[in-house]
């Protein structure tokens, strides 16, 4: 009887142990149990966050026949759209706890019992983490048919739309950069423009027979606040940072990402990482990626498409014969150069001496005209230099 007791006992402390070190973020919503058709209520959240930090997102999934408006916001950004009301901060606020609250209302045309479910996402050690809110109901009195206890048994989950350093999410809009796969060297690919005028670009460099050099190029005009770069190298490979402009970089097995809280002012952002095969075989991969931020509040995704490259010897020779192209191509250029200099030089000297000929004599012509005198001096100059002297 006793050994029992000792294991319930056990298994109860390594439960309370487990919910004290899992449970830092708690958020308690007082919603009302019931409302008229046409009523309006004051609706407060309670955020217990401790030292959480950083970006994160409120999101409540509200029913068709409910609305709400923002009241106190903490400094987040508020919205309501398609039925989802959305708290988004850059950086929470530094104070362990905080309230938030709106205003719920019930349309005319209400009626039953109706969910509300919500969700806190934020990030912690460059990983997104998820607060899931309790389900709660809300219903609508002076329908006849609401069963008062009921509620529906399935309540669909709303899209998580944060972009964070653990994984995408649904998206608003792609623009497609994709690129066949190609053997060469240096693969690049032609940049496309999403709908906010995002694009960005990826060239492969091979450096060793075993290390590449990635460069990603973004072109994101005035986009600000959270964004995210991710990547998916080959099987084996690794990843170095090499330059990030600000992002923490992380390379955990097959994903690279580079995370940014507030994206750079810059239009265009460089960044660049070393890829290291270890000992995987000499043969053809590809990298692929996205880039994710947010814009009026809404997740966006420009895909970076698939950027293929070789390892090995080949590897060095494709790259070697590109250069000797590029070498040969310089020097055609620089050849055809200077013969245009040369012939132009030519040809302008040539009409120089004409020109410089020409107006010799028509100095010595005008010369002569302008004052008689000054001609005999000169005609009897040249021929006192003429006359050798004894």
């Amino acid at each position: 009887m006793a050994y029992p007791l000792l294991l319930l006992i056990d298994l109860i402390g390594i439960f309370l142990i487990d919910v004290l070190l899992l449970a830092n973020v708690k958020i308690q919503q007082d919603l009302p149990a019931t409302m008229m058709p046409g009523s309006e209520i004051r609706v407060t959240v309670d955020v217990d966050k401790g030292d959480l930090s950083g970006f994160a997102k409120l999101q409540l999934d509200l029913p068709a026949g409910l609305t709400c408006t923002a009241i106190e916001t903490k400094g987040a950004s508020f919205t309501f759209a398609d039925q989802k009301a959305k708290f988004i901060w850059m950086s929470l606020p530094s104070s362990p706890s905080f309230r938030v609250s709106y205003n719920l209302k019930a349309e005319p045309e209400a009626k039953g019992t109706l969910p509300i479910t919500g969700r806190l996402s934020y990030i912690e050690d460059n990983e997104r983490k998820t607060y899931e809110l309790p389900s709660s109901t809300v219903t609508i009195m002076g329908d006849p048919n609401v069963l008062v206890n009921g509620a529906p048994d399935n309540v669909p989950e709303g899209d998580q739309d944060v972009v964070t350093a653990a994984g995408g999410a649904p998206v608003s809009g792609i623009a497609s950069m994709n690129e066949p796969a190609s053997t060469g060297a240096v693969t690049a690919f032609p940049a496309e423009v999403d709908q906010n005028g995002v694009t960005g670009k990826r060239v492969i460099t091979p450096i060793t027979e075993s290390e590449l050099l990635v460069e990603i190029t973004l072109q994101k005009g005035t986009i600000r606040g959270f964004g995210k770069i991710q990547e998916t190298i080959p099987e084996g490979f690794t990843a170095l940072e090499k330059t990030s402009a600000q992002a923490i970089f992380t390379g955990q097995g097959r994903i690279v990402k580079l995370v940014w809280l507030n994206l750079p002012a810059d239009p265009e952002i460089k960044v660049s990482y070393k890829l290291r095969a270890n000992d995987q075989p000499f043969a053809e991969y590809s990298v692929s990626g996205e880039f994710g931020y947010l814009k009026n509040d809404e997740t966006m995704r420009t895909n970076l498409g698939t950027t293929s490259f070789i390892t090995g010897p080949k590897a060095l020779e494709a790259l070697a014969a590109d250069d000797a192209d590029l070498n040969a191509m310089n020097a055609k250029d620089g050849s055809e150069l200077a013969k245009d200099v040369s012939d132009k030089g030519t040809e302008s000297g040539s009409k120089d001496l004409e020109t410089l000929t020409a107006d010799g004599s028509n100095i010595d012509g005008e010369d002569a005209d302008d004052d008689p005198g000054l001609a005999k001096d000169r005609s009897d100059n040249d021929t006192e230099a003429a006359t050798p002297k004894t």
